[in-house]
């Protein structure tokens, strides 16, 4: 399944009292000891078992702290769209329900920051990718959601290298650039990522240098533009002119 990023363009409202009142209490959960798993008489096969529960011993905490926050990152995403995408939803009623509901969604992007910023200072990104490639995507998808500004534009400095060295997907890098410089004054995207309502359909925006877009998205590996806002319109349906 896709990951789900929210068109940034959608819910620029505050959503600070809100957020003060959710809870960011959870609930600690226990590991298995790997001391008590009994390992095969199989030399080879005892030494894949101490390789793995080595791994699970140091990674778990981590993946569970992970995975618990873009879980939450994803599900309130996928509600949401799923009940604003529909083609014969009335306009009107569409603006307002993603104006009010576009609340909680930024709430619990507060939320979710918060606690990455915990996790994240004994991590850092080249150390998250080259160890754990796979967490280190789930952590990007809470990053490209936080309305964090600093926290962003610290994230695509250090994923910039990554990108290059290819070790991080050359869209996650396009993503995060186009959301910090589009946020500065007179700021374009390079790679047309982000899009707002024209015409009753998502197109992009402040687009720097158009007719060399899809070589710019070629060279990260990204689809041709065309074919991306297809698939955005398709999964975000039609939409009010802001």
């Amino acid at each position: 399944m896709k990951k789900i990023v929210l068109l940034a363009s959608c819910f620029l409202i505050s959503c600070q009292d809100v957020s003060q009142s959710v809870s960011t209490s959870v609930s600690q959960v226990s590991l298995p000891d790997i001391s008590a798993i009994e390992l095969p008489e199989n030399a080879d096969a005892k030494k894949m078992t101490r390789e793995y529960l080595g791994i699970m011993d140091k990674k778990m905490a981590l993946a569970t702290e992970i995975g618990r926050i873009e879980t939450r990152d994803q599900y309130v995403r996928e509600v949401f769209i799923d009940m604003f995408s529909d083609p014969n939803l009335d306009p009107e009623v569409r603006a307002q329900f993603q104006q009010a509901g576009g609340v909680y969604v930024q709430a619990i992007d507060e939320i979710n920051t918060k606690e990455l910023k915990i996790v994240m200072k004994d991590w850092t990104w080249r150390q998250l990718v080259e160890s754990e490639n796979r967490l280190a995507g789930r952590a990007f998808s809470i990053v490209q959601h936080t309305n964090d500004d600093a926290f962003q534009e610290e994230t695509l400095a250090h994923i910039k290298p990554l990108a290059e060295e290819g070790l991080m997907e050359g869209q996650q890098y396009a993503l995060m650039y186009d959301r910090v410089n589009l946020k500065k004054n007179g700021g374009k995207q390079l790679y047309g990522t982000q899009a707002k309502c024209v015409n009753g359909q998502h197109d992009v925006h402040n687009l720097s240098d158009p007719d060399n877009v899809n070589e710019r998205r070629k060279t990260l590996k990204m689809e041709p533009l065309e074919q991306y806002l297809e698939e955005l319109r398709e999964l975000y349906g039609p939409c009010k002119d802001e």
